[in-house]
């Protein structure tokens, strides 16, 4: 959006961990992520959470590798979460809300139905006999309206899971719905209330009954998407590590709290909703987000040492539909009896085979990007 000629961009003081040209003149509510910026620590952080995801999803077996499942659930789902929202507008008309719920749709549920297009796809490659039977699609068409991370019972039908692409439909629901209370309500104060009661009826409700599309737990995240609210009035960049410090000791000692013992998973994990000893567990995610987000800023003072990981999260849903995806190769990245080893050969087969995705990308955008051009030469 062009700068309106009546102010001057030089006249605005430098807004934390905003670069001077990021600022968007007609926004009132501070920001840290800009239209036509971005803040390198934020993706930063989000690198470390989506090759922690994939870690997480692979290494459970024993004593370590429950503490470290333990670890990354308490925090990597709440932490995208959390930051959608410090790199989010929230509108300021209704006309505005509508306009920027239908960009979030193509670019979050666009990627959900794509990428649960893609499986069904190969599973019918791999075995043709599904294409005729009733049954197969009917249980698809429960799962996709289902959508949830588990495979659950539902009204007495036992319904697959959608798998990690539930995230997809929590993300937008809940942020669209946090965008509107922020819309409808006037004071801060009233954003946290309702916030709060949002989230406590989402997660009621997910433990008794979850609803189709992830929507309990979209209402469950509620308070997350108000902590990143928030969190655009905070500084990071001053005394990173002291705080860094702070908010690691208030993580590991919520989180040894909310998980006494290994062999009792009891820890937060968003798409089972379990959300053991809430809100404790909430401030686990919390304290657990500000001090990755902290140490990023502290990475990120060597810009060029951080770039790969700043790349993986700027593109982190890409990587995220690759992983949903990842099980097609498993006999790539699988060493049977050795988990760490094994997530660490996933974690390279996903980047592969998600920078090869990157490059197809690339490449089509160039060639349309051609077309447009030689379409508009020939108009002219």
């Amino acid at each position: 959006m062009a700068v309106p000629n009546a102010f001057d961009e030089r006249s605005i003081p430098n807004l934390p961990g905003v670069e001077r040209g990021d600022i968007d003149l007609n926004k009132t509510e501070p920001k840290t992520a800009v239209k036509t910026g971005r803040v390198q620590w934020i993706d930063f952080a989000k690198g470390i959470a989506i090759l922690a995801t994939i870690l997480g999803h692979t290494a459970d077996v024993g004593k370590t590798g429950s503490d470290v499942r333990a670890l990354i659930f308490s925090f990597h789902m709440p932490l995208f979460f959390i930051l959608s929202i410090l790199t989010y507008r929230c509108s300021n008309s209704l006309e505005e809300y509508k306009m920027k719920q239908k960009k979030a749709a193509k670019h979050l549920l666009v990627p959900a139905v794509v990428v649960f297009a893609i499986a069904t796809v190969i599973e019918c490659v791999q075995d043709t006999t599904l294409l005729t039977q009733f049954e197969y699609w009917q249980e698809k068409l429960y799962t996709f309206i289902i959508g949830s991370g588990t495979s659950v019972e539902y009204s007495g039908i036992s319904v697959a899971a959608f798998g990690i692409a539930w995230f997809f439909f929590a993300l937008f629901i809940g942020r669209a719905i946090f965008d509107y209370i922020h819309l409808s309500m006037k004071e801060d104060s009233q954003i946290l209330v309702v916030s709060m009661i949002v989230g406590a009826i989402g997660m009621i409700w997910g433990m008794l009954m979850q609803l189709p599309f992830s929507l309990d737990i979209a209402l469950a995240i509620m308070p997350f998407f108000y902590w990143g609210y928030r969190m655009k009035r905070m500084d990071l960049t001053k005394s990173p590590l002291k705080k860094a410090l702070i908010w690691g000791v208030i993580w590991i000692v919520t989180l040894m709290i909310t998980v006494p013992d290994w062999e009792i998973r009891i820890y937060l994990e968003l798409a089972n909703r379990r959300y053991p000893l809430f809100p404790i567990c909430f401030i686990t995610a919390v304290a657990g987000t500000m001090c990755i987000s902290e140490l990023s800023v502290i990475f990120c003072k060597a810009k060029h040492l951080v770039k790969p990981i700043v790349f993986l999260g700027r593109n982190s849903l890409y990587l995220l539909c690759v992983h949903i995806l990842d099980g097609n190769w498993e006999s790539v990245w699988h060493v049977e009896g050795h988990q760490f080893h094994t997530a660490l050969r996933r974690c390279v087969a996903d980047i592969i085979v998600f920078l090869a995705v990157m490059l197809v990308l690339t490449a089509w955008k160039k060639i349309r990007r051609s077309i447009q051009t030689k379409k508009a030469q020939s108009c002219a």
